[in-house]
């Protein structure tokens, strides 16, 4: 077994001297070589340049927020929770976000609301925000 192991280091160590050559020494051969003057040297790619615009980028206007509710009539009746102060309609349960002034309405009262939806607004009530403008009752 000795002989196998030995056998196998002598190629792998000639494999490693050829691949070791120079590439140009394997590839041209002996006669170009003595007939050319020189060896020219190898071009090298030339690095590639970065460019940044010049000047400030044009701007535009901001568009509006997609987020923008339309105004909205809704009639239902209060129902009074705690600080919350709700209206309750067929499909949606709407908070009132009253003005600080604003009279309170009373629980069971029908009322009808003009407002804008504000889901954006900080509420611990369970329905949806409703930025009251107008509440007249119904």
């Amino acid at each position: 077994m000795g002989m196998r192991h030995l056998g196998l280091l002598l190629a792998v160590s000639v494999l490693t001297a050829c691949a070791a050559q120079p590439a140009d020494d394997a590839a041209a051969p002996s006669s170009a070589a003595a007939s050319s003057p020189a060896a020219s040297p190898r071009s090298v790619a030339p690095e590639p340049t970065i460019s940044l615009p010049s000047g400030v980028p044009k701007t535009k206007r901001p568009d509006h927020p997609t987020d923008d509710f339309p105004q909205v009539t809704v009639e239902g009746r209060i129902a009074v929770d705690g600080q919350c102060v709700n209206l309750v309609t067929d499909s949606v349960t709407w908070t009132l976000m009253l003005a600080p002034d604003a009279a309170r309405p009373r629980d069971g009262q029908k009322m009808k609301v003009v407002g804008v939806p504000n889901p954006n607004a900080f509420t611990a009530c369970t329905g949806s925000p409703l930025t009251v403008q107008t509440a007249t009752p119904a």
